[in-house]
């Protein structure tokens, strides 16, 4: 094993990390999202945001890794954050820097590594974005891509101000990064054969709402939505904010049937969410559903066509 080198800015980098004040932070979830979204992405078992400080890698978010730092002699990050470019190790066992690492050869048994640099909003590289696999694998240059791009985001949610592909009012992911997500998820679901199932839910008294009582209480009502469908969804699943009263959720290894049970669950928790007060009696939506159609080279942009037309659909027959 090769111990990392400090980076050439070292003092001025930590400097920039403690002024973040995410060290020894709580889980947040705008961190979290973005690895669940990596994880779901790649197809890997572990993902983080890790933040290397002097003498440890603080994992700010992570799934799949246990406990929340890393020695910094043994992380991987440590090297990622020498070179502002995304470092990628195919095989672990091959790499001269970690082949006898501790991470690789006993638990959690790190065969590939790939991660992507975050820099502070003066430039100093303070941690990444990286995702893991137990067996060596290729990473092919769209995704590599998407790593950046995702990593991109990360950046912008360090940095003051930042959306990091995030919607500033639901906090789901906005139509951008659904867009991403989505389209990786049906490009994987060809390669394995594996059904997918888009459904667009559309909020009908939203403009109602708002004249009646102002766009701060539709916006209340399009928050406690959200939560609602994050609420319903499993972990391998997007939801994501895509229009202004329209929400995508992108549900993976189900055909209609099952598609329709999860949705089942959508309409039992608004039924209970009004019962209880929490929306309004006459709040409801309409639903367009589509479902991946493996035969044929249809993508994202068919899938949504057809849940919108479904969607318009069911919007006029609940106006009619």
């Amino acid at each position: 094993m090769i111990e990392p080198k400090p980076t050439a800015d070292e003092p001025h980098r930590l400097g920039a990390l403690h002024r973040l004040d995410l060290l020894d932070t709580e889980p947040e979830e705008r961190f979290d999202r973005f690895v669940r979204i990596a994880k779901r992405l790649f197809d890997v078992p572990m993902a983080a945001v890790s933040l290397v400080d002097e003498h440890r890698a603080f994992l700010k978010a992570s799934t799949g890794l246990a406990g929340r730092e890393v020695p910094r002699k043994a992380s991987f990050c440590s090297h990622s954050i020498l070179c502002p470019e995304l470092m990628v190790v195919e095989d672990t066992h091959q790499d001269e820097r970690f082949h006898d690492s501790p991470l690789v050869v006993s638990g959690p048994e790190i065969g590939f590594y790939a991660g992507f640099p975050l820099a502070s909003s003066d430039g100093h590289l303070i941690g990444t974005l990286c995702i893991l696999d137990h067996e060596p694998r290729e990473l092919s240059d769209d995704d590599r891509r998407m790593l950046e791009d995702l990593g991109r985001m990360v950046t912008d949610e360090l940095q003051e101000g930042g959306r990091g592909g995030v919607d500033p009012l639901t906090g789901l992911p906005d139509a951008q990064t659904f867009q991403m997500v989505a389209k990786s998820v049906i490009a994987n679901a060809r390669r394995s054969a594996t059904r997918v199932t888009l459904a667009l839910f559309g909020l009908d008294q939203l403009c109602e709402i708002n004249e009646a009582h102002g766009y701060d209480a539709g916006d209340d009502m399009l928050r406690r939505f959200a939560r609602l469908l994050h609420g319903t969804v499993r972990d391998s699943d997007v939801v994501a904010r895509v229009g202004s009263g329209t929400f995508a959720m992108l549900l993976t290894g189900c055909d209609a049937g099952t598609a329709a049970q999860v949705i089942g669950r959508v309409g039992r928790r608004m039924l209970h969410a009004r019962d209880e007060g929490d929306l309004p009696a006459g709040l409801d939506y309409s639903l367009g559903l589509a479902t991946l159609n493996l035969g044929r080279v249809d993508g994202l942009d068919v899938l949504m066509e057809q849940a919108q037309q479904q969607l318009d659909w069911d919007r006029q027959d609940r106006a009619a």
